[in-house]
C-alpha cells in the first residue's frame, strides 16, 4: 500500500482555518445571549454550525436543528436553506453521503423559492461534490456547471474559483487530463486576480501538480508542489504547510526515494501535531509507517501504522481506517508474519462495500500475494480474477467513444477531399472567367479601333456593345462572389470538423488503452498460471498442472476471440464484397452448423415465419446472425434445453427480425449496455470478447436499421433488428 495525496477542495477548505475558528465561535455565542429575535438567533446558530461542522459534526447538526425549530411556522427563507445546507456539510464530514445529498437538495429548494442566487450557487457546488463522492461524475459536472452559470451572473469570484477547481477534479477523475489542467489553470488565474486567500491558491497549485504527476511530468509536478509549500509557509499557514510536506513526501514515495519521503512525512507530522489536527496526524503516521516498511524496517513501520489506526478509529475517520488496515496487512506481509497479515486483511472485509474502488483493488492484490506465499494457489487465483475485474471497471470509461472517434476520422478525411476538390473547381472557374474577360476586352478594343476608322455612326453601336459587355462581366463577377461565399461556408464546415476531430483524439487514445488492457488481461492470466505450473511441476503436483494448463488454453482462446472480434468490428466499413440476393433463413442455417455442431447440450432452433429476400453483403449478415446465436448459446440456462425462435414481423411498414431465447435474461436497466464495445454484464472469466453484439449493431446501422433487446431480467432475451436498406424492393 502507499500513502495517498491530500488535496483540500471545497468541503475541505475549512480545516485550514481551524486555528482562527474558536475565537470567532466565542464572539457569536456572546452575541446570541443578548439577542431576542428568534429569526436572528436562528441565523447566529446557523453561523456557529458552519464554523463547527468540520471540527465537531454532531454539535453542528444539533445547532442546525435548534435553528430550524426557531424558524418553524415561518415562510420559506434563506436562513432555513442555510441551516439545511450546513446539515448536509456535517453529514458529509460524518461520511453519510446520501444524507448529505438529501439535505443539500432540500436547501436548494429553499434558495430557489427565495431567489437567493448566491446561496444557490454554493448549494449547487456542494451537490456537485456530493455526487462526486458517490462516484456520479457526470451528475457532479452537470450541477457544478449550473453553479458556474449562477456564479458568473452573480460576478462572485470565490464561487467561480470553486467551480473551476471542482470541474478540474471531476475531469481528472474521468482521465480527461488536458481538460482538468485547463480548469485548474482557470481557477488559479481567477484566484490570483482577486487576491484570494493564500491557502485557496495553494490548494489549486497542489491540484495542478497532481495532474502533471498523472501525466508523468514529474518536473512540473514537483515545481507546483514546492510553489504551494512556499506560499503556505510565507502566509503562516501551519496546517497548510504540513499538508504540503505530506504531499511532497507522497511524490518522492512514488518515485521510490523512501528515505527522502520519510524526511518530508516527519516534518508534516511535527507541524500537524502543533495545531493539533487529528485527521492529518493520522495520514502522516500511516505514511511514515509505509516508508519504514519500504526501507526494510517493517517492525517500526507497524508501530506507526497502529498509531494511525487507533487515531482514525477514535475520530471516526472510517475511510482512513479502512485504508490503514490494508497498510497494516502489507507491513505484516513484508515482515513475513502471514497470519497477522491475513488477520488485518480480513478485518477489511466488513468494510469492503464502503471502501473506494482503489482500496478494494489493493485488498484483492494483497490477499492474492498472501495466498501465493501460503502456497494456496486456488484462493490466490480467485483474488487475482477479482482484482482484474475491478481494474477493468476502473478503466472502462474510454470504450464508449471508440466508434464515434472512428467515424469522425473518416468523415474528416472525406470532408477534406471534398473541400480540396471544391477549391480546385472554383479556381478553374475563376481562371476561365478571367481568360474570357481578357479575350473579350481585346475583342472589344479591336472592334473599337476598326469602328474609329470607319463610319461615325458605328461609334454609337460600339458604345452600346461595350455597355452590354460590362453588364455581362458584372453578372459574372456576382456569380463569382456567390461561389466564393460557398467556399467560405465549406471552410467553416471544415473548421467545425477539425474541432470535432480534436475532441475525439482523446477518445481514440482511450479506446486503444482499453483494447490493449483486455488483451493484457488474458496474458496476465497465462503468465500467472505458467508460474503456478512451474511450482506445481517442481512439487510433483501433476493433476493441478493439468488443470492450470486448461486455464492457460482457455485464456489463449479468449485472447484469440477478442482479436478476431476486434478486427471484425474495425474492418466492417472496409469490407470489399459484392452484394448478393439471399434469405435470412439461409444465413441462420449456416450459423447454426458453425455454432452448435459440437455442443453437448440439447437445443431447438425454430424458424416461425417466411422471410423477405435481402440484397446485401452476405458476410456482414452472417457476422450479425452468428453473433446473436453465439450470445444465446453463451447465456443459456444450465441444465435446461436451449430453445431459440427466429421470425419476422411487420412494424410500421418495416420488416423486423427477432431472435427469442429462453436463457438467463438481462436486467432491463442494462439492455442498452450489451450493444456497446467491451461492455459485459457477466464475469470476465466467460469466453465472450465483449464485442459480438457491438459488431452486430454496427452491421445493422450500416444498412439503415436499428437493433434492440428486451427482457424481464429472469426468463429469456429477445434481440430484434431491422435492415430497411437491405430488403429487396
Amino acid at each position: 500500500m502507499r500513502s495517498r495525496l491530500l488535496f483540500i477542495f471545497f468541503w475541505g477548505c475549512t480545516i485550514v482555518t481551524f486555528a482562527q475558528t474558536p475565537s470567532r465561535i466565542d464572539s457569536l455565542w456572546q452575541k446570541l445571549e443578548y439577542e431576542k429575535s428568534d429569526t436572528t438567533k436562528a441565523g447566529i446558530l446557523c453561523d456557529i454550525a458552519y464554523l463547527m461542522y468540520s471540527i465537531n459534526a454532531d454539535s453542528s447538526l444539533t445547532l442546525c436543528q435548534k435553528g430550524l425549530k426557531l424558524l418553524e411556522g415561518e415562510v420559506p427563507s434563506t436562513s432555513k436553506g442555510l441551516c439545511l445546507m450546513n446539515m448536509g456539510l456535517a453529514y458529509s464530514v460524518k461520511g453519510d453521503k446520501f444524507s448529505a445529498l438529501e439535505y443539500f437538495f432540500l436547501a436548494r429548494d429553499f434558495f430557489l423559492a427565495t431567489k437567493a442566487n448566491r446561496q444557490l450557487s454554493d448549494c449547487l457546488i456542494n451537490i456537485g461534490m456530493a455526487e462526486y463522492e458517490l462516484k456520479n461524475i457526470d451528475k457532479a459536472i452537470e450541477y457544478t456547471n449550473e453553479a458556474l452559470e449562477f456564479a458568473k451572473k452573480n460576478e462572485n469570484n470565490i464561487q467561480l474559483g470553486s467551480c473551476y477547481q471542482n470541474l478540474g477534479l471531476f475531469n481528472k477523475q474521468k482521465r480527461n487530463l488536458t481538460t482538468a489542467l485547463d480548469y485548474f489553470q482557470k481557477a488559479l488565474a481567477i484566484k490570483k486576480e482577486y487576491n484570494d486567500e493564500p491557502r485557496r491558491i495553494a490548494n489549486t497549485l497542489d491540484a495542478i501538480a497532481g495532474v502533471y504527476e498523472v501525466m508523468d511530468d514529474k518536473k512540473s509536478a514537483l515545481e507546483y508542489y514546492e510553489q504551494a509549500l512556499k506560499l503556505r509557509e510565507e502566509s503562516g499557514d501551519v496546517i497548510g504547510s504540513a499538508l504540503s510536506y505530506y504531499n511532497i513526501g507522497v511524490f518522492y514515495h512514488k518515485q521510490g526515494d523512501f528515505a527522502k519521503a520519510l524526511s518530508f512525512y516527519e516534518v508534516a507530522l511535527k507541524k500537524s501535531e502543533e495545531i493539533p489536527h487529528p485527521g492529518l496526524i493520522g495520514y502522516c503516521q500511516d505514511a511514515i509507517g509505509n516508508a519504514y516498511t519500504d526501507l526494510g524496517n517493517p517492525d517500526k513501520g507497524i508501530v506507526y501504522i497502529k498509531k494511525s489506526l487507533a487515531l482514525r478509529e477514535k475520530i471516526g475517520d472510517k475511510g482512513g481506517y479502512i485504508h490503514t488496515l490494508l497498510n497494516l496487512a502489507d507491513a505484516y506481509q513484508k515482515k513475513g508474519n502471514l497470519r497477522k497479515a491475513l488477520e488485518s486483511a480480513r478485518a477489511f472485509e466488513q468494510f469492503k462495500d464502503e471502501a473506494t474502488p482503489d482500496d478494494q483493488l489493493a485488498y484483492e492484490k494483497s490477499m492474492q500475494e498472501i495466498y501465493v506465499k501460503k502456497h494456496n494457489y486456488r484462493k490466490a487465483f480467485s483474488h487475482l480474477m477479482q482484482a482484474n475485474k475491478i481494474e477493468r471497471s476502473l478503466d472502462s470509461l474510454a470504450n464508449q467513444k471508440a466508434l464515434a472517434e472512428s467515424r469522425a476520422a473518416f468523415e474528416f478525411d472525406m470532408a477534406q477531399k471534398d473541400h480540396d476538390l471544391a477549391i480546385k473547381e472554383k479556381e478553374n472557374e475563376i481562371n476561365n472567367i478571367r481568360v474570357a474577360n481578357k479575350n473579350f476586352i481585346i475583342k472589344v478594343f479591336g472592334v473599337g479601333l476598326v469602328l474609329l476608322l470607319g463610319l461615325l455612326g458605328l461609334v454609337l453601336y460600339n458604345y452600346l456593345q461595350k455597355r452590354k459587355a460590362y453588364k455581362e462581366v458584372a453578372s459574372q463577377n456576382k456569380e463569382l462572389e456567390e461561389k466564393n461565399r460557398k467556399i467560405d461556408i465549406a471552410n467553416k464546415n471544415l473548421k467545425e470538423l477539425n474541432q470535432k476531430l480534436a475532441v475525439s483524439n482523446n477518445s481514440l487514445q482511450q479506446f486503444t488503452f482499453a483494447a490493449s488492457h483486455d488483451l493484457k488481461e488474458s496474458l496476465r492470466t497465462i503468465t500467472s498460471f505458467s508460474q503456478i505450473i512451474k511450482k506445481d511441476v517442481s512439487s510433483a503436483k501433476k493433476q493441478d498442472s493439468t488443470s492450470n494448463v486448461d486455464f492457460i488454453i482457455s485464456s489463449g482462446k479468449k485472447m484469440h476471440k477478442t482479436l478476431d472480434d476486434l478486427l471484425s468490428y474495425v474492418n466492417l466499413n472496409f469490407a470489399k464484397e459484392e452484394e448478393t440476393e439471399f434469405k435470412l433463413t439461409e444465413i441462420v442455417e449456416t450459423c447454426e452448423k458453425e455454432i452448435f455442431s459440437d455442443v453437448e447440450f440439447s437445443y431447438f432452433l425454430e424458424i416461425e415465419t417466411p422471410f423477405p429476400i435481402l440484397k446485401a453483403k452476405r458476410s456482414m449478415i452472417h457476422e450479425l446472425v452468428c453473433n446473436i446465436l453465439e450470445n444465446a448459446k453463451e447465456y443459456r440456462k444450465k441444465g435446461q434445453p436451449l430453445h431459440i425462435k427466429v421470425g419476422c414481423k411487420s412494424e410500421k411498414g418495416t420488416c423486423v427480425y427477432y431472435f427469442r431465447d429462453n436463457g438467463i435474461g438481462v436486467d432491463p436497466k442494462y439492455l442498452n449496455y450489451i450493444f456497446e464495445p467491451f461492455k459485459r454484464l457477466n464475469s470476465r472469466t466467460q469466453s465472450g470478447s465483449g464485442l459480438g453484439l457491438a459488431v452486430g449493431k454496427k452491421v445493422v446501422e450500416m444498412y439503415g436499421g436499428n437493433i434492440w433487446a428486451s427482457s424481464d431480467g429472469h426468463e429469456g432475451t429477445t434481440i430484434s433488428f431491422s435492415l430497411p436498406n437491405a430488403v429487396k424492393k
